[in-house]
């Protein structure tokens, strides 16, 4: 550790936020097997946004020093990649609305129990 982040290091701010970063890739990582494992996300989408929020997870809790920082790009490009995955998706839908299924709505498709009603 250099002499320029002693001060930095134990600033209580530093724990906070670095607590708040494991949280982060922690969650992000849950997010990622969960959404994948679920159908939520497709597996080209969830697996390389796993492998991004587990390097992040990395970066926060080990000083890896020059490749730590690597490793933070990397969980920014993760987070890119979601973001991209979904636009694509959604072009996919080609704009139709999405119902609680996530698949598009057909139009005239009712709920069950919505028949017309006789009256």
């Amino acid at each position: 550790m250099s002499a320029a982040s002693g001060p930095i290091v134990a600033a209580p701010a530093y724990h906070t936020f670095r607590a708040g970063l494991v949280l982060a890739a922690a969650g992000a990582l849950l997010f990622a097997v969960l959404e994948a494992k679920g159908g939520g996300l497709p597996v080209w989408c969830g697996l390389p946004f796993a492998l991004s929020a587990l390097a992040g997870l990395i970066a926060v809790l080990r000083d890896t020093g020059p490749f730590g920082a690597a490793l933070w790009a990397v969980f920014g490009a993760g987070w890119v990649w979601l973001g991209l995955a979904l636009l694509v998706r959604s072009v996919g839908d080609k704009g139709q609305p999405v119902h609680e299924a996530g698949g598009p709505q057909v139009s005239g498709a009712r709920r069950p129990g919505e028949g017309p009603t006789v009256g």
